[in-house]
């Protein structure tokens, strides 16, 4: 979900000057930012902890 929902800024940092948010000029191929902002993105966080989160892959 958190994929489909980014922001895609690879052709904007792609065209920037070369510095440390594009890495030097060579921007990774994909962002991990939420699109819907911080506080959906909280929300979102917020159930997946209350349904149990990680609790399979950790065993509890």
């Amino acid at each position: 979900m958190i994929r489909q929902k980014s922001v895609d800024l690879y052709r904007f940092q792609s065209e920037c000057t070369p510095g440390y948010y594009n890495g030097e000029g060579m921007p990774r191929p994909r962002g991990e930012s939420y699109g819907d902002g911080p506080i959906a993105f909280y929300e979102l966080i917020r159930r997946w902890r209350a349904e149990g989160g990680m609790d399979e892959v950790l065993g509890s």
